[in-house]
């Protein structure tokens, strides 16, 4: 996950809004172009604020994101996004956390993750 350094004396008076769709341009300013060149993909920036807001793309992404969980799981929608919602302020909490208290764990200990094996339980299938 990107984070953005927004400096509060720049901003200070500024809607919050506007401070997200400034955000949200400045990602898609830096990133979409290799997105789409070189991965060939689409890019969609994500962008949380400290006080609990999203930026609009990442409001509607968090929405398709959770009309599609739901649809998944044969889940009420409202369960979905209250989920989702929870479960990325927890992230969010847990990397602020990190960043100010720094890993317990040494850089050479660290696990590499085999995404071949992570994708293959996550769809359930067995090795």
């Amino acid at each position: 996950m990107l984070v953005s350094h927004v400096n509060s004396k720049t901003n200070q008076g500024k809607p919050t809004a506007a401070i997200f769709k400034e955000q949200e341009s400045e990602k898609k300013r830096k990133y979409q172009q290799r997105v789409l060149e070189v991965e060939m993909g689409s890019f969609t920036p994500l962008i949380f604020g400290t006080n609990g807001g999203m930026g609009e793309e990442c409001k509607m992404f968090m929405k398709h994101l959770a009309e599609k969980l739901a649809e998944k799981d044969v889940e009420g929608y409202p369960i979905v996004i209250s989920w989702l919602r929870t479960r990325i302020s927890f992230e969010i909490l847990k990397s602020v956390n990190t960043s100010i208290r720094g890993s317990r764990q040494p850089f050479f200990r660290r696990e590499v993750v085999d995404d071949f094996k992570v994708n293959c339980t996550a769809a359930d299938l067995l090795l």
